[in-house]
């Protein structure tokens, strides 16, 4: 947790706009300590979490599912809980709301799928 404060410290200090204040971080900690990695209805939760981190992205910056996700976050999830978020996440960079902010750039069913911030 200590890594985040910082890194969400330093964050503020270069472009305030880009990212959370301390109140927007305490309630992300709120929503990744709430979050049960034990059952499908925590992959609705991980989703919302991912789009949260989409403005943080700098336009034109390709980036990997578990790019938004701290890597001891991403651990916890079960494998297969995170493929199945990696659809839910096709699905939503396929709809309409999605295409405005990604774009798929490659990838194929054994590889991850490469993403691009518009």
């Amino acid at each position: 947790m200590r890594a985040l404060t910082i890194r969400f410290t330093k964050a503020n200090k270069n472009n305030r706009d880009l990212y959370p204040t301390n109140h927007q971080q305490e309630a992300i900690m709120q929503s990744i300590d709430n979050i049960s990695f034990n059952s499908r209805t925590a992959v609705p939760e991980l989703l919302e979490l991912a789009k949260a981190e989409l403005p943080n992205l700098h336009e034109g910056e390709s980036f990997l599912l578990s790019d938004l996700f701290y890597g001891y976050i991403w651990k916890r999830i079960p494998a297969k809980d995170r493929k199945l978020l990696g659809r839910f996440f096709l699905d939503f960079a396929d709809s309409k709301e999605g295409k405005k902010v990604i774009e798929v750039l490659s990838g194929t069913l054994k590889t991850p799928l490469l993403y691009v911030r518009k």
